[in-house]
């Protein structure tokens, strides 16, 4: 847009419209008497133009551009859920253009989404609103609620069917069920667990890197958080178990894939009175409550699990602190009543 003085004393602006169906590249010439009025003819032509080109998008188009351009950058197990979330989470307004999307809409959407739960409801909005930005046409999203859905009491899976599981397991099936249940470890921290990471003699394991697996892609990155790179302390009877998957000639404790344990695991509990209903990642929940219940402070439970603050484990097992700040309140009472 850099003007230019014509020998007749006018100046002249070229505007970029963009290219053609051939590729080649497209441009609008404005004239002015003055430099100053072609700056601002080329301006409003630019404006225009744009006005055009974001008439013409629609929102599903900007997402679906959005998530092909941040395909590179971003994980493969992100990649997938943006996909799944495109794909069925915005069906009420994904064929609205964007200049007309409006902000009653967006409310309009989350509303629809009343059954989801607030953290879903707001990666949904995150992505619509990056979507948006993308294209330079950033909406105030700022009004929209997502609304609260009633928060269910947590409930970790009973000892007895962690001992079922662990006692039935075999193979590297057990080492992961004891590793997500006796040492709080996150599913893609299991699989990702790499052989010079574990140190036999201190009994201890190194937390540095977590595995995803997504339509069978297998990446190896970094845990959840910052506070996820730990130090993890074993019980004997992991030591045990994980000396036998140990190699010098390979990298990682596991040989099989993620998805094949998986599948054992789901076959495994199906197959266990009581445990249908348990996700891999209750036994780490287990793991927690066991610790607070034992007299871990609540400190070490947080460094123990990787969480990024222990406000954030008080919150998830608050039901576990106040059963505690119960038990503590008797204590207190036995001890008044053994002294007065």
């Amino acid at each position: 847009m850099k003007p230019e003085k014509l020998k007749s004393g006018n100046w002249r602006c070229k505007v970029y419209l963009g290219m053609d169906e051939n590729g080649k590249k497209l441009f609008k010439s404005v004239t002015a008497p003055t430099k100053k009025e072609a700056l601002a003819l080329a301006a409003e032509l630019a404006l225009d133009d744009k006005k055009i080109k974001l008439s013409k998008l629609t929102v599903g188009y900007c997402i679906d551009a959005y998530i092909r351009e941040k395909e590179s950058e971003l994980s493969p197990h992100t990649v997938q859920g943006y996909k799944a979330m495109a794909r069925i989470r915005f069906d009420t307004i994904r064929d609205i253009a964007i200049t007309d999307l409006s902000t009653r809409d967006i409310q309009l959407l989350m509303t629809e989404l009343y059954d989801l739960s607030p953290k879903t409801k707001k990666n949904v909005l995150g992505l619509l609103t990056a979507s948006l930005r993308y294209f330079e046409h950033p909406i105030d999203t700022s009004g929209v609620k997502i609304g609260r859905k009633k928060k269910e009491k947590f409930a970790a899976p009973a000892h007895e069917c962690v001992s079922k599981l662990i006692t039935a397991a075999e193979g590297e099936l057990k080492l992961a069920i004891l590793l997500g249940a006796l040492c709080g470890l996150r599913r893609g921290e299991v699989f990702g667990l790499k052989c010079r990471n574990v140190d036999l003699k201190k009994k201890q394991i190194y937390i540095d890197c977590a595995l995803i697996e997504a339509n069978g892609v297998k990446v190896i990155g970094l845990p959840k958080n910052d506070t996820s790179i730990r130090y993890v302390d074993l019980p004997d009877v992991v030591v045990d178990e994980i000396k036998k998957s140990l190699s010098s000639e390979r990298e990682f404790v596991f040989q099989q894939p993620m998805s094949t344990t998986m599948k054992h695991f789901y076959a495994l509990r199906s197959a266990t009175n009581g445990c249908e209903r348990i996700r891999f990642h209750d036994l780490r929940h287990s793991f927690a409550v066991n610790s607070l219940q034992a007299g871990d402070n609540i400190k070490n439970v947080q460094a123990n699990l990787g969480h990024a603050t222990s406000a954030f484990t008080m919150d998830v097992y608050c039901h576990v602190s106040k059963s505690m700040a119960r038990e503590s309140a008797a204590r207190t009472q036995a001890f008044y009543e053994s002294v007065k």
